[in-house]
């Protein structure tokens, strides 16, 4: 658990770190959230599911709102709509106007076997 300290010593924020299969522990945080009063911002991403999902829509403490996962060499994480695009328009000369165009950009250069373009999903602690 890692602490910080605001300027007038408070306990300002902690880190809880979980590993499960198939999905995040959204119930314990909530649980948690509930019995100590404090606000709980999560990113969860289970890979081989496709999930990718956050609490986090301010990108406060985690900025990611888009991701390729490249599987010849790694993922790539993005904070805007632009960047991604960018990445997208330097692999294929075409840049997407919107999300949904991104699939249909891959499989026409024939990269969409070894590409996957995710777009992080916002939730709600006490959607479970």
């Amino acid at each position: 658990m890692d602490e910080e300290m605001d300027d007038d010593g408070n306990l300002a924020s902690f880190t809880l770190s979980t590993e499960t299969a198939w999905s995040d522990c959204r119930k314990l945080f909530y649980l948690l959230s509930i019995k100590f009063n404090v606000e709980i911002l999560f990113y969860t991403e289970e890979l081989e599911c496709g999930i990718h999902e956050t609490n986090n829509e301010e990108g406060r403490y985690f900025d990611t709102s888009y991701l390729l996962d490249n599987s010849e060499n790694e993922m790539s994480y993005y904070s805007s709509f632009d960047d991604f695009t960018k990445e997208i328009e330097e692999m294929t000369d075409e840049k997407p106007g919107k999300f949904e165009d991104v699939d249909d950009i891959l499989e026409r250069h024939e990269l969409s076997r070894t590409i996957n373009a995710y777009q992080i999903d916002i939730f709600y602690l006490q959607d479970f």
